[in-house]
């Protein structure tokens, strides 16, 4: 992207319709390969703990004193993207039904899969018997409140009790839900009329100020994060799209690293750069993934398929072990998942509505 490109003509490649019949496209954009790359970093990030328990520590977490690690900054990533997406879907399609519908169609079906499987995986090497796993109390919580996304569970009886990490089947859900609930402000915004530039610069700030003067809190940062990518959508046309603005973005969030600013910096400066990146047409690799997006069933799929490396692993687990072992079954998986589970779903929800967002197939996570 020439740095004096129009801010207008850059969104317009952004959001470039694809190919609806096989949604095998190659548009103009990085969005796929970003969330890619993110999903990957949340796999690297977590053979750590995995292979070696909670306590251990991250390269990164060394290098920024404990202020964040490569999982967590790539969710931030995934977060920054969502806002920006998600609140330009609205926006453009302010139709409260088709917007749920749409948001429903992309996360549910694939969460179905990935709970359902989990649950017939772990009743295979449960020390319950199945009658007593199938009936637990820990079983039922984990299938209704992951599947209604208005919380987490991560245990499943009998299951993993051995491993580093502990018994956490699946521990990436956890942003699942928080994810969700921004949808639902996003809708309770724009229904109201106050889905503009002003009141989701006040709902940053809030989030910030709590983040910074009351609570660390991860719900307040990705919150902040999200509002964050909104902003960036909403102000597009009066934000100067440069290259040198968003690489000097990035250089004010590696030296942040040093500081204790780095997470409440990346929800404004790192959202920028983020899009930045999403929307340049100077450097596309929409070829990368023009034939699909991995990232969602990478990240739903990755945790439980490194916790069964490692139960077989035993201890001489590490994390480039458990890392090589498990990203080509994470590959697979999904890429099942994107082929038979959620293309599936979007294709039926483009007979019952018309979303742009979900026409483009750029999801976020």
């Amino acid at each position: 992207m020439r740095d004096d490109e129009s801010p207008r003509s850059v969104m317009n490649l952004a959001s470039q319709r694809g190919d609806n019949a096989t949604h095998r496209r190659s548009r103009q954009n990085n969005f796929d390969i970003l969330r890619f790359l993110a999903a990957l970093a949340v796999i690297v990030s977590h053979a750590f703990p995995i292979a070696y328990g909670s306590t251990v520590k991250q390269p990164l977490e060394e290098f920024s004193n404990d202020q964040t690690e490569l999982g967590s900054i790539a969710v931030l990533v995934f977060f920054a993207i969502s806002g920006y997406l998600i609140t330009q879907s609205y926006v453009r399609n302010p139709d409260p039904i088709r917007y749920l519908k749409a948001r429903i169609f992309r996360i549910i079906p694939g969460l179905i899969v990935v709970i359902v499987s989990s649950v017939l995986v772990g009743s295979l090497i449960t020390t319950f018997s199945p009658a007593d796993y199938f009936f637990h109390r820990e079983t039922v919580l984990y299938t209704i409140i992951n599947l209604s996304l208005t919380g987490t569970r991560f245990e499943l009886p009998g299951v993993f009790t051995n491993n580093p990490i502990g018994p956490i089947f699946n521990g990436s859900l956890w942003s699942l839900s928080p994810e969700f609930k921004l949808y639902i402000c996003v809708l309770f915004l724009g229904i109201i009329g106050y889905l503009n530039r002003f009141t989701v610069i006040a709902v940053w700030a809030a989030a910030v100020l709590f983040y910074l003067f009351i609570q660390e809190s991860r719900q307040a940062l990705l919150l902040a994060t999200f509002m964050g990518g909104a902003i960036i959508y909403l102000w597009h046309d009066r934000i100067a799209w440069k290259q040198s603005y968003a690489m000097i973005s990035l250089l004010v969030l590696l030296i942040s690293l040093s500081t204790s600013l780095f997470n409440v910096l990346f929800t404004i400066i790192g959202s920028y750069a983020t899009i930045y990146l999403a929307i340049s047409t100077r450097t596309c690799f929409s070829w990368v993934t023009a034939r699909g997006d991995l990232s969602y069933g990478m990240y739903i799929y990755a945790w439980p398929v490194q916790q069964m490396v490692v139960l077989y692993l035993g201890d001489a687990a590490t994390w480039y072990s458990v890392l090589l072992t498990s990203l080509p079954v994470i590959l697979v998986l999904a890429w099942f998942s994107w082929n038979y589970v959620e293309l599936t779903a979007i294709r039926f929800s483009q007979r019952q509505i018309s979303d742009p967002l979900e026409r483009s197939s750029t999801r976020s996570r």
